[in-house]
């Protein structure tokens, strides 16, 4: 019974994660896409989950890029690339602003959560369970089971490189830029008045040589 339930989930997990036939892409440069491409980026724990009104909730955790005056937010969902997964757990979130200043997720859709950080379109999933895998389930288990701490650790990589990128943006900032012409100019000014004083030495040295 219990291996019966494990085959049903794995099987759901498969269909949903293919129903929109979404290209794989290369997961670094989604990343950088992305990044780029994205208004606000956060780290945040979902609390809310709006059916009707396709909105997702978020208590603010940690930002990474973009200012949000509040500590929590109020995403509207993609409805080109949707969400299957509505865990109440910690999501890397990309969103964009819309015309009217309202918050959507990124079309790249690289937002998902720390339970189901596999659904992206960055990875091939495993194949779909044979109708009769009585003799190679717990094979085919644990190839879901490698596949799902790749995406696993491929989620935490990119918390961090996220910090990394909000760091050096924030080392950015406090560096203020060199005035190079300020500096043309002092030097300039101090050669013009050490040749003045080496003229004058050498004038009161002629007289006193007279």
């Amino acid at each position: 019974m219990r291996a019966t339930i494990i085959i049903f989930f794995l099987a759901t997990c498969y269909s949903t994660s293919f129903a929109n036939d979404i290209a794989i892409l290369n997961l670094d440069t989604l990343q950088e896409r992305s990044v780029r491409s994205s208004d606000i980026i956060f780290l945040g724990q979902l609390f809310k989950v709006d059916t009707n009104n396709k909105t997702l909730s978020f208590h603010i955790i940690e930002i990474f890029k973009g200012e949000i005056e509040s500590d929590s937010i109020e995403i509207q969902v993609n409805e080109k690339n949707p969400i299957y997964y509505f865990d109440y757990s910690l999501w890397l979130v990309y969103s964009n602003f819309t015309v009217n200043s309202s918050n959507i997720l990124n079309p790249n859709n690289l937002t998902r959560s720390i339970d189901h950080p596999e659904v992206i379109c960055a990875y091939q999933l495993p194949p779909p369970p044979p109708e009769d895998i009585s003799h190679n389930f717990f094979a085919y288990l644990n190839k879901w089971l490698t596949f799902k701490s790749v995406a696993l650790k491929d989620w935490y990589f990119e918390l961090e490189s996220l910090r990394s990128f909000k760091n050096l943006r924030l080392a950015e900032k406090k560096i203020k830029p060199i005035n190079y012409m300020s500096m043309f100019y002092a030097s300039t000014i101090c050669l013009l008045l050490s040749l003045i004083l080496i003229i004058y030495l050498l004038v009161k040295q002629r007289k006193t040589n007279r």
